[in-house]
């Protein structure tokens, strides 16, 4: 209800259950595509897309994350609150991601690709970097 004691909108249950699980899908959803490969170790994925999906095609991904969470969400926390822009980056352990596409404050596009690990022969450590496409907007 608004201030002036009108209904200005609808809450459900599931509404308030994706709040703390992530997207819920009923049967008409469940075969729907989230994850696509761009070769190289690279993916382009919905920002409605579970963490599982992702890990059906990069077991190692953010193991630590809840599996219904979606990758909106992820990408969202990982910003640290910034409002979140088109071609935005974010690196992780073993990924980058750059955020594509964004619909009412959420990311709902976005490419994955996991890191290279880099030696220098000076070296023993290895360093992370995303392998980014060169023309990232060629997927789109």
């Amino acid at each position: 209800m608004n201030s002036m004691g009108k209904v200005s909108g609808v809450v459900s249950l599931e509404n308030a259950l994706e709040e703390l699980v992530g997207e819920i899908f009923d049967e008409s959803e469940r075969h729907r595509t989230f994850v696509y490969p761009r070769g190289d170790d690279c993916w382009q994925v919905r920002g409605d897309c579970p963490l599982y999906e992702i890990r059906k095609h990069y077991s190692r991904f953010e193991q630590d994350e809840p599996p219904f969470k979606s990758m909106a969400a992820l990408f969202a926390e990982k910003s640290e609150g910034r409002e979140l822009a088109v071609g935005d980056r974010i690196e992780g352990d073993g990924y980058g991601m750059e955020l594509v596409e964004v619909k009412e404050r959420q990311a709902t596009q976005l490419v994955l690709c996991k890191s290279r690990r880099e030696h220098t022969h000076n070296d023993s450590m290895a360093s992370h970097h995303a392998h980014w496409p060169a023309d990232i907007s060629l997927f789109f």
